[in-house]
């Protein structure tokens, strides 16, 4: 194809120097979906991620005379815990596409420290170093080309512009500091990076070359309202950098699917200052999370953009690390206890004398024929702080198996203990009050049970743990007689056991 440069080079220098910027200004990857693209945002967002990961992002702007600016990024990430911290290992390819004329590829290698600063909140420090070139290619005619009225595409082309590559090393950083809620969810962060500050020099032709300028990004969001499955999060993001700044706010409403964090999906619109309005819906699951998003022009000076902008992005987790999890110890197994504890009427089992010196266990019947012995630790016992807190119940609403924040407090300090305790297997039981059928209060003491297991699997703990069962109605604390007596028999009661051998 000969294309006049007198006639397409004002516009493609105006898309490749102006409207495109920041890519131009070294791997400075722009994606909407920030949230879906730490390596792009904030090389410290990746140590927020406690499993191994891998995805693409995907950004397509159509262009005028058909062209399409295309952005497409593959990033692995594979943490490793040392202690209560963790080091995320790191490593992308990406590619822009500015027309057929103008291409960038390159790589990226990095990792990111996280910090644990309390039970729910991490601050992480990343850098990555990256490798990328520059190429301007192809079939490029010039007026100076034709003589005579005959194309000689040996002639010079008179021009500035001419096939040129090249490779250019760059390094960024970044803060990040994230809390998370009960369920394990993000509930609020914020960041802060700078791409390309070792200000490397970039040529874009045989006569064209600049340091490449230091681009400062930050990110922050907070959840300011959760009623029930629904939660709202206001978020921003500015950019300044290659001479442009840029500010884009908004907030990301969600729907808890499963009610434990588990699955959710979720609405985003955002305003960015170059006139974009962003709309986004978001998927996640503890396996897959996935997310559209269209830019939609709100007036006439969005550059060279004709139609809406696509965005998509993809991330699969290869497979769950829970390197935070204590290793498994030797046991001693006590001597069975003949009958089991009495239950009082808060829900609490009544501590014995036999079983403060924990020399002996309780025997409950579970499912089948099966039973599930309790044991002690003999190299590590449970403090009667841990103790206490294994005792309590977990309370739900009338008709709900939805654990409500109080719930998921608990069950924090819950999943806590047993990661200390890596030998102990859990035993769940749902119960009910005697409102409704038995039929269905025996499916709901199921799911209340099923709901609390979840919730630990999603916090790390592993499924082959935890065994689960449902009594409806049968096994109340005490009588049904008024709605606060009932409001105790709705509860999920924890157990601590082991299979025995």
């Amino acid at each position: 194809m000969h294309i006049s440069i007198r006639h397409f080079e004002r516009l493609f220098l105006f898309l490749t120097f102006s409207f495109f910027g920041w890519s131009l200004s070294a791997q400075n990857l722009f994606f909407n979906q920030y949230h879906f693209s730490p390596l792009a945002a904030n090389p410290g967002q990746a140590g927020t991620l406690q499993d191994a990961w891998v995805g693409i992002n995907y950004r397509s702007v159509p262009l005028q005379l058909g062209e399409k600016f295309i952005t497409t990024q593959a990033s692995a990430l594979y943490p490793v815990g040392i202690g209560n911290h963790r080091l995320v290992f790191s490593g992308s390819f990406f590619s822009d596409r500015v027309t057929e004329f103008f291409n960038t590829t390159g790589g990226s290698l990095g990792a990111a420290l996280s910090i644990a600063l309390s039970e729910r909140s991490e601050l992480s420090f990343g850098t990555q170093a990256v490798v990328f070139g520059n190429s301007l290619t192809g079939d490029i005619s010039t007026d100076s080309q034709f003589i005579n009225g005959i194309f000689d595409p040996t002639a010079p082309t008179g021009e500035l512009i001419g096939s040129k590559s090249g490779q250019v090393i760059s390094a960024s950083s970044g803060l990040y500091w994230q809390v998370r809620d009960y369920d394990g969810r993000g509930k609020g962060f914020a960041g802060i990076s700078l791409f390309n500050f070792t200000n490397p020099e970039m040529s874009y032709s045989d006569q064209i070359s600049q340091k490449l300028p230091t681009t400062y990004k930050a990110t922050l969001g907070y959840e300011i309202l959760k009623h029930g499955k629904f939660a709202i999060l206001p978020t921003a993001q500015g950019i300044i950098g290659n001479g442009k700044k840029l500010l884009q706010t908004g907030s990301l409403f969600t729907y808890d699917l499963a009610g434990n964090g588990a699955k959710q999906i979720g609405l985003g619109g955002w305003y960015s200052t170059s006139e974009l309005a962003v709309f986004s819906v978001q998927y996640q699951q503890p396996e897959v999370k996935a997310a559209v998003s269209f830019d939609v022009p709100v007036s006439n000076a969005y550059g060279g953009a004709v139609g809406s902008p696509l965005e998509i992005a993809i991330f699969y987790r290869i497979f769950k690390k829970n390197k935070r999890e204590a290793a498994p110890m030797v046991v001693q197994t006590a001597v069975p206890v003949a009958a089991a504890q009495p239950m009082a009427a808060d829900g609490a089992t009544e501590m014995t004398a036999e079983a403060d010196s924990k020399t002996q266990v309780e025997e409950q019947p579970v499912k089948g024929t099966e039973r599930l012995v309790q044991k002690e630790l003999a190299s590590a016992p449970l403090t009667p702080e841990e103790e206490r807190i294994i005792d309590e119940n977990v309370r739900f609403k009338l008709d709900s198996d939805i654990l409500d924040e109080p719930s998921q407090e608990y069950l924090a300090q819950v999943v806590a203990i047993f990661q200390q305790h890596a030998n102990l297997h859990i035993q769940l039981t749902g119960h009910t009050c005697n409102t409704g059928s038995r039929d269905v209060n025996q499916n709901l003491s199921i799911k209340r049970a099923e709901s609390v297991k979840a919730y630990l699997v999603n916090k790390g703990l592993g499924e082959d743990r935890i065994t689960v069962d449902g009594k409806g109605e049968t096994q109340p604390l005490t009588d049904n007689s008024s709605e606060a007596l009932r409001q105790l028999n709705r509860r999920v009661e924890i157990k601590i056991v082991e299979e025995s051998k």
